[in-house]
């Protein structure tokens, strides 16, 4: 399983899927991400008040369409980066902030993957934020990170980011101590800060940086930004880096003059009646195959969530079946927050994932909305999928 799958399934289920199924990386990442996001929350107490971003920069740049398209042939012989999500004419981020977040079929920002270096972009559209986890070439791990949203509160709660929703994936292994892999304690001599980051003013930033240290010795740092790019709008950049002068480059690759369409190569029937469409993630990465997996989540219900998630990632082993599923042989578990979970195994790029993250829906249901995926366009060519995965 990629990585980015890892760490998808581990926010969204939350847990450990019970019954047949192993799913002890899944725990891990589980327990991880649930210490994170409590540090998430101390670390992003301790910023500075927020300046209005400063003049070179240069987040409202013209990028001509079918730019990425020219520069991948420039780079052909080196390095080509992941496909590029169709464009809109919906204004971006920093001509509309009021519609961030508002809409899952629509990203209202791009960055330059040719300057981040990116082998692979997981985007997602959600309810309160929109954002982008980026792969990159000279580690080839998820080593920056960047968040939309209408407000600040959006971003501090979201739970994502390379400290919240990823178990950080450029950190080495971390030594058991018990059932649990635990984080060491920062080191207050090096980072003298509260609670243990430093607080830096970096040339070409918009607003205070955070350093965090890496707490199990590693060669790369993170740094991270949040500040107001203008009214009605906040944005957050993170990075795991060896210097903040990778920061303010991935700043400067975030475009918010243009929109994207959130595209899966699929469509989604079958939801429960009382739930609507709240958000879409899809992963695409260079080389062959170039769609990674995507996620459809509906929502509703008392506040609840069914995703239906599918793509190229693995299916825990041994797999016994104990459902069916269009004809397909399936596995069944029950989370322990309640929730359903239905398992469907396939060909490399058809395997399917739905579940009930808190148990508002019945497991009949769930299913249903298993059954109701269907693979749409040429899983390859991001120009054939359906411009709405929900209709």
């Amino acid at each position: 399983m990629s990585t980015s799958v890892e760490y998808a399934v581990a926010r969204a289920l939350g847990a450990r899927a019970q019954g047949d199924v192993d799913v002890a990386r899944l725990r891990q990442a589980a327990v991880v991400r649930a210490r994170r996001i409590r540090l998430r929350r101390r670390l992003l107490g301790c910023v500075a008040a927020v300046v209005a971003l400063v003049a070179g920069v240069g987040l409202v740049a013209t990028w001509p369409t079918g730019g990425r398209d020219r520069l991948a042939q420039e780079h052909a012989g080196e390095y080509a980066p992941p496909p590029a999500l169709p464009l809109r004419a919906d204004p971006g981020a920093a001509a509309a902030p009021n519609r961030v977040a508002t809409d899952p079929s629509v990203i209202h920002f791009d960055v330059d993957p040719i300057a981040l270096r990116a082998t692979e972009l997981t985007w997602r559209s959600g309810p309160e934020v929109e954002s982008v986890a980026v792969r990159t070439a000279d580690t080839g791990r998820y080593t920056v990170y960047v968040e939309l949203a209408r407000s600040r509160v959006a971003l501090d709660g979201s739970g994502w980011g390379l400290d919240g929703a990823a178990p950080r994936p450029w950190y080495p292994t971390r030594p058991e101590t018990g059932p649990w892999r635990e984080m060491p304690p920062y080191s207050q001599e090096q980072f003298s800060g509260p609670n243990g980051y430093a607080e830096l003013e970096v040339p070409g930033a918009p607003a205070t940086v955070l350093r965090l240290p890496d707490p199990t010795g590693g060669d790369r740092t993170r740094y991270a930004v949040t500040w107001s790019p203008t009214a009605g709008l906040w944005a957050q950049v993170e990075v795991a880096a060896t210097g903040p002068g990778a920061l303010v480059d991935a700043i400067r690759a975030l475009r918010l003059d243009r929109s994207q369409s959130c595209r899966v190569p699929g469509a989604v029937r079958g939801a429960p009646v009382d739930t609507m469409w709240v958000e879409c993630e899809t992963s695409l990465r260079s080389g062959r195959p170039s769609w990674a997996y995507s996620t459809v989540t509906f929502g509703g219900r008392n506040g609840g969530y069914l995703d239906v998630m599918f793509g190229d990632f693995a299916v825990a082993e041994p797999f016994v079946s104990n459902r069916s599923v269009g004809g397909r042989s399936a596995r069944a578990f029950v989370l322990p927050s309640g929730g359903s979970a239905i398992e469907v195994p396939g060909d490399r790029g058809r395997r399917l994932l739905a579940f009930d993250r808190m148990g508002n829906f019945t497991e009949q249901e769930v299913v249903r909305a298993a059954e109701g995926l269907t693979f749409a366009g040429d899983a390859q060519d991001v120009e054939t999928w359906p411009e709405r995965p929900v209709s």
